[in-house]
């Protein structure tokens, strides 16, 4: 799937603006970003829900569509509603795949009850089951983990994984740890604009520096190795780290792999431990989102 200058505008400059999204063929895709930026209505666009204003949409393939609360008739049993997914979409199937379809979203004990009585949790899973059950190449899901528990949340990341192996599944989610689990390609939506997208491996590490929590024994050795530190070759920035560490941070791995080992052997000081912190998609969010806004606070 993608898209060329696609755009709405709502007027006041709310809307979306010349989005270009690129979304490969397989595998699990993520849509991010703030409240308010634009994510949903974008998948309303791609799927036809609404109609942009300009650009244009390109889709190797039927698209079927999860909002965050969907909704179905009360009097229908999850079985009824599974069927009639099916035989709207015309998709080859029976009553028999419809139930292994349930029980795929964690819903075959529930498959003969009325709706109207399920939580919010079993039917945001039975609206993803509706979803699957059309055999549609393209799946595009609304914050598919958002109104269940972290038990629930487990299962249909796995299910995500799962269909991502020979389906294209394009998600959006205010978890980022969840999007971590699962995508393969990241994208990032700000104030309208299509603002970073590509693998999750590439935005990590053009995003974040690595950096090494450095424990010694007294202050008084954090502070020679903080000094040490600040002048030794590779090293992009050295802070304190409560009274007895030090931060210190490389430009890649690589450079932090190869230079601070030698870095703590010439400062001559005792060193308890040395860990490097774990890169989360949850910082690189941020520090892009920093950036942007430095830059157009600059341009203004």
């Amino acid at each position: 799937m993608r898209t060329e200058r696609l755009g709405i505008d709502f007027g006041g400059g709310v809307g979306l603006h010349d989005v270009d999204l690129r979304v490969p063929e397989g595998g699990v895709h993520a849509l991010i970003g703030p409240n308010g930026a634009g994510k949903t209505t974008l998948f309303s666009l791609l799927t036809g829900l609404v109609r942009a204003h300009t650009g244009t949409i390109e889709s190797g393939g039927r698209i079927a569509y999860c909002p965050d609360t969907p909704e179905h008739e009360p009097w229908l049993t999850a079985t009824e509603v599974v069927a009639q997914s099916r035989t709207l979409s015309r998709a080859e199937g029976d009553r028999e795949q419809d139930r292994e379809v349930l029980d795929r979203c964690g819903l075959g004990s529930a498959a003969g009850r009325r709706v109207g009585a399920f939580s919010r949790g079993m039917t945001q899973r039975l609206g993803l089951a509706a979803t699957i059950v059309t055999g549609a190449p393209v799946l595009v899901l609304d914050e598919p983990t958002s109104a269940l528990d972290p038990f629930g949340q487990a299962d249909v990341l796995a299910l995500v994984r799962e269909l991502g192996r020979d389906r294209t599944v394009l998600i959006s989610s205010h978890s980022l740890a969840a999007v971590e689990q699962v995508a393969d390609t990241v994208a990032i939506l700000h104030e309208g604009r299509l603002r970073w997208q590509g693998t999750l491996v590439d935005l990590l590490g053009s995003q974040l520096r690595p950096t090494w929590q450095v424990r010694t024994t007294s202050s008084e050795a954090a502070a020679h190795l903080l000094g040490a530190l600040r002048g030794a070759p590779g090293v992009t920035g050295a802070a304190p780290d409560g009274p007895v560490g030090v931060a210190v941070t490389y430009a890649d791995v690589d450079a932090g792999l190869r230079d601070l080992s030698r870095a703590l052997a010439e400062a001559r000081v005792p060193v308890v431990s040395s860990v490097m912190q774990a890169s989360d998609l949850d910082g690189a969010f941020v520090a892009l989102l920093a950036d942007d806004d430095r830059r157009e606070a600059g341009a203004r």
